[in-house]
């Protein structure tokens, strides 16, 4: 970030003529030195560091996170009837020609159409509990991750 450039704007807004500037000129000031101010321009050198090491834990955090996600293989297995409700394209695509039974990952593409259309209460609560014990401390650091932001 440019703090030449947010000095030379902090220093005119606080100008005479700054203070006659038209209300649409006056609104654009006040944007761009908010602008600098969120990216912390505004703070001293020992809050730029505190800033800094908070933004690289939260990035550590978020990328842990999207990594317990990736990387899960949990595979449920269904009977045809315990996804009652789902389209027989998203069943006959996830059944496993060797057994019969429909194999379900916790990715997005698998649980959405599960939660959504299964009518069956059961298959839906085996996947919600499997869904909050698979990704590992995946809780925890979404805690981190908002302590870190307040």
């Amino acid at each position: 970030a440019r703090e030449d450039v947010y000095a030379k704007v902090k220093l005119f807004s606080e100008s005479e003529a700054a203070k006659s500037l038209a209300p649409y000129e006056a609104h654009y000031l006040k944007a761009v030195l908010s602008d600098f101010e969120r990216n912390g321009l505004h703070l001293t050198t020992e809050q730029k560091a505190e800033l800094k090491r908070l933004l690289d834990t939260d990035a550590e955090v978020c990328a842990k996170f999207k990594s317990n996600l990736g990387e899960d293989t949990t595979k449920l297995t269904f009977t045809t009837e315990e996804l009652t409700g789902c389209d027989p394209k998203f069943i006959e695509s996830r059944t496993d020609k060797d057994t019969g039974k429909v194999v379900i990952t916790l990715k997005m593409p698998d649980v959405l159409p599960v939660m959504q259309n299964c009518a069956v209460a059961e298959t839906r609560r085996q996947v919600t509990v499997s869904r909050d014990c698979a990704y590992g401390n995946n809780l925890d650091l979404v805690a981190e991750g908002i302590q870190l932001r307040l």
